[in-house]
């Protein structure tokens, strides 16, 4: 959870228009726009983040 949060706090940070529209929605969907944004830019990383998605949802 907490590695979740970094990654999104880093991804964010250099997408400044991701955190608008995530700082008006809950945890959760701030780890999914994380989740999707870095289903984009790194695929590799798919499973990783499944697993831990699967352990919040």
């Amino acid at each position: 959870m907490i590695f979740l949060r970094r990654t999104y706090n880093d991804i964010s940070h250099k997408l400044g228009r991701i955190t608008l529209i995530a700082d008006k929605n809950t945890m959760k969907e701030k780890i999914l726009i994380t989740f999707l944004i870095v289903l984009f830019s790194h695929p590799k990383s798919l499973p990783v983040f499944g697993k831990a998605l699967s352990e919040i949802y």
